[in-house]
């Protein structure tokens, strides 16, 4: 919860001062704002940003969005050609949210990945990722369309 203070001094050198909170905004729409860019960054060829989305000290650990994007080819090919992302309810609290998503490749095949989200400096930032397998899955699912650019030069979508 943020606070904001506020002090106006009056006429006659009276002060006022007020304090009021202010909610943060819903985790989850941050979140899958996060996740969504990063998918359509890979998408696009784009691992510079992408990369960005990572929380710190996996960036560091990575050291440079080129080798970002060799584990991504090697580990994760399929971020490269989503088409439909799914997020079902995010767990956890605090600094540290599961968010778990359904991918639809440009087949329509589905896959499951679950995304570790970090609060970073004000915002929310991509601190693991593994994908499951796609069975016991319970929940409601929002479901968001990738923008037609995301998809790479000479993929068809089904």
């Amino acid at each position: 919860m943020k606070v904001l203070s506020l002090t106006a001094i009056l006429p006659g050198a009276a002060r006022l001062s007020a304090v009021m909170s202010v909610p943060p905004p819903d985790p989850a729409i941050a979140i899958r704002a996060v996740i969504g860019g990063q998918i359509a960054a890979i998408g696009q060829g784009r691992t510079g940003r992408a990369f960005e989305t990572l929380a710190p000290d996996i960036r560091e650990q990575l050291g440079s969005a080129a080798r970002f994007a060799e584990l991504l080819r090697r580990g994760f090919p399929i971020l490269q050609d989503a088409a439909r992302l799914g997020f079902l309810a995010p767990r956890g609290g605090g600094a540290l949210i599961r968010q778990r998503v359904l991918l639809w490749d440009g087949a329509g095949d589905v896959h499951v990945l679950d995304y570790d989200m970090q609060a970073a400096a004000g915002t929310w930032a991509v601190a693991g990722m593994r994908t499951l397998p796609l069975t016991g899955l319970a929940g409601r699912v929002t479901v968001t369309d990738l923008p037609v650019s995301s998809a790479r030069p000479g993929r068809t979508r089904h």
